[in-house]
């Protein structure tokens, strides 16, 4: 069985937009979510905006959310302007272990398909643990042939340190 279409009213995009002004940051975030899916005009920015607002040195924690929703839809738009911010998010929540904001950001820069992000992937290949190296190769894959194969250079080398290497 097929859903109607939901149709907004003005009035229901007049109140996303307003709580874009609310206090609470989630509400302000779930609101550009809205609008970007519903495609404003503005929807890209609104993404854009929410990847400034997270504090990437509380995460893991309730801002994730926020990231975990923009980030995918980022990645969908290919939106190039968001490549450095997602390069920082990478540098920013370093910790030990497998890092769900990390392999969402790779995933993300893979999508958009800058070459820009190619040093600092490379790297999670040979470094990150390996779900995180895991979702760099893959988004390597994506950046063009020569990268593609320096990638697979660098996952091999990686799985040739064998046992001891973090997994």
């Amino acid at each position: 069985m097929e859903l109607p279409k939901l149709t907004l009213h003005e009035t229901e995009i007049t109140r996303l937009r307003q709580a874009l002004d609310d206090t609470d940051l989630f509400v302000r975030s779930y609101a550009a979510i809205a609008l970007a899916d519903l495609g404003a005009t503005d929807g890209d920015e609104l993404l854009l905006y929410l990847l400034s607002v997270v504090d990437y040195k509380s995460l893991p924690g309730p801002q994730f959310l926020i990231y975990e929703e923009a980030v995918p839809r980022i990645g969908e738009r290919r939106l190039a302007q968001a490549v450095e911010q997602l390069l920082a998010s990478i540098d920013e929540t370093h910790e030990p272990g497998p890092n769900d904001l990390r392999q969402e950001a790779a995933w993300a820069l893979g999508e958009i398909g800058d070459t820009r992000a190619a040093p600092r992937l490379l790297q999670m290949v040979r470094e990150d643990f390996f779900l995180d190296a895991q979702c760099a190769l893959e988004a390597l894959r994506k950046l063009g042939p020569e990268i593609a194969a320096e990638a697979e250079d660098a996952w091999n080398a990686r799985e040739n340190k064998g046992p001891g290497h973090q997994r």
